[in-house]
């Protein structure tokens, strides 16, 4: 897989334009993937600070020495999705692909149809999803922000939380998206239950919470589809 952009991160800075990379799967990537070499320029990310481009100064088996050439501004958005907790496998692929499609913050919840055993997944008690999220920022080629990834042991408690338009993922709901165009200037949060849905009073406690319940598609859709045709669909307007 050749990434977009090279994720840099704040303990490689050398000074202020330099940076040392000795992380073995970024120096192979750029040796063997990317097939650099000394005075190549790479696309960088300067993680939650910038885009831009950065020339190979120096470079060994085991180190990269970067110079960054131009910074840019990126794409970011306040995108607050609220995800009922799944199997690894499935929050893996959510994680990074929801990066990729700029999510700003996950709040994995557990509703009453979801095993609770999902909470203590080596995914999240050993912080692993971190390199699901680094690796959606680094394939996304316009995102610098690394979102924030948050657990809640049952239904989200929205206080101290700027949720904006509010939207819940519901099958035979009668609105879509084009009845409430959502406005990406603005903060968006975002609700998908679990594979085997919410239940009534779960149901309720989102819409009295102020979501709007909206379909996506006709069709039951797997935790991680329904939520990357939610996220796109956001695109749209």
């Amino acid at each position: 897989m050749i990434l977009n952009n090279l994720l840099l991160f704040e303990h490689e800075i050398q000074s202020e334009n330099q940076y040392l990379i000795e992380s073995p799967e970024r120096v192979q990537h750029i040796i063997q993937v990317l097939g650099k070499r000394v005075g190549d320029e790479l696309n960088i990310c300067e993680v939650n600070k910038s885009l831009g481009t950065a020339r190979i100064d120096k470079l060994t088996e085991n180190s990269v020495e970067l110079l960054v050439q131009r910074r840019e501004k990126g794409v970011s958005f306040d995108i607050k999705l609220f995800v009922a907790i799944s199997r690894p496998p499935t929050m893996k692929k959510i994680l990074e692909h929801g990066t990729s499609l700029g999510v700003s913050e996950f709040h994995f919840y557990r509703p009453e149809l979801t095993e609770k055993s999902y909470l203590d997944a080596k995914l999240f008690k050993e912080k692993l999803f971190t390199s699901q999220i680094e690796l959606g920022l680094s394939q996304s080629k316009v995102f610098w922000k690394l979102p924030k990834v948050i657990l809640h042991q049952e239904l989200p408690k929205f206080d101290d939380i700027e949720l904006g338009q509010k939207y819940l993922l519901k099958m035979q709901a009668k609105k879509k998206f084009s009845d409430f165009p959502p406005d990406l200037k603005k903060p968006i949060s975002l609700v998908i239950g679990p594979e085997r849905g919410l239940i009534p009073s779960e149901n309720l406690f989102f819409e009295e919470s102020g979501f709007t319940p909206i379909e996506v598609s006709p069709s039951t859709l797997r935790v991680e589809i329904a939520t990357f045709a939610a996220l796109s669909q956001l695109f749209l307007f």
